[in-house]
């Protein structure tokens, strides 16, 4: 999720998909909580260190949430960022490898196929025994469709690969 949010706010480099430990920079956080374009609260703003490791001064606001109430207030800004973007025009938001997700990223997930109208969400992810809760989930959202791909046959497969070399 962090190269989504980083790139709709404006904030996301070429090379951050490569090196997650990249900070964003002094001049991005500035620019965050003063100008901050897309309507978010001011005061929850911070929130935001979490998941795109802005280092955001906490605000007394943003202080006083603790444990579930901070990462449900967290997982609210972040839909609301999400339906924002969607209200301007299509938007598709491509998610690889689900099911290497930890908890909260894939509660995440949930929250955005549910609230988040206009929006074509593509989740990529291995069928495998600590995913079926979140596919029941997934699968009880309206609209939802899974789609199941097999792999790759012997012959598409060295196709492939001797395209690329």
């Amino acid at each position: 999720w962090r190269g989504v949010f980083l790139s709709l706010l404006g904030m996301a480099r070429d090379d951050e998909h490569r090196d997650p430990s990249l900070r964003v920079g002094k001049k991005e956080r500035m620019r965050l909580q003063q100008e901050n374009s897309l309507g978010l609260p001011a005061e929850l703003v911070p929130l935001l260190n979490l998941l795109c490791v802005t280092q955001l001064d906490e605000t007394p606001q943003s202080k006083a949430l603790r444990d579930k109430a901070r990462l449900d207030r967290t997982a609210e800004l972040l839909v609301n960022v999400l339906k924002q973007t969607a209200q301007a025009g299509p938007c598709v938001v491509l998610m690889d490898d689900v099911h290497n997700f930890d908890s909260s990223s894939r509660t995440l997930a949930v929250h955005v196929a549910r609230l988040v109208p206009n929006m074509l969400l593509v989740y990529a992810m291995r069928t495998q025994a600590n995913m079926q809760g979140h596919q029941q989930q997934l699968a009880e959202i309206p609209n939802m469709e899974f789609m199941r791909l097999g792999g790759l046959s012997d012959g598409v497969l060295s196709k492939l690969v001797s395209d690329r070399l």
